[in-house]
């Protein structure tokens, strides 16, 4: 087993953009721009933050699902579902176009 220091470089995105990204999100979305009475109070603030963006906030990187919904097993059935509405959608546009005959029928139906 080998251990070894793991050195970053401050506000370094190559070293650690993930958690420069957590906490650009934390500041921007949760901490800016309020006033906090004492510890306890902010301590609470982080924590509600960290439960939804753990488990309401999407992520792009990881297909616009939560990392709950990834670390469970579920990101893959959610992301078929969005494909097959997707591909549903898309029919139904081609068939309403179709049957379109001039500009104003098309119009109507967007």
């Amino acid at each position: 087993m080998f251990l070894y220091d793991a050195h970053w470089v401050y506000l370094n995105t190559f070293s650690n953009g993930w958690i420069e990204s957590w906490f650009r999100i934390l500041k921007h979305d949760c901490l800016k721009y309020k006033d906090y009475v004492s510890f306890d109070q902010l301590k609470a603030i982080i924590e509600r933050f960290v439960v939804v963006y753990n488990t309401e906030r999407y992520h792009s990187a990881i297909g616009y699902v939560t990392p709950e919904q990834r670390h469970n097993g579920q990101a893959q059935q959610i992301l078929q579902q969005r494909a097959e509405r997707r591909r549903q959608a898309q029919l139904l546009r081609l068939e309403v176009n179709r049957q379109c005959v001039s500009q104003i029928e098309w119009r109507e139906a967007a």
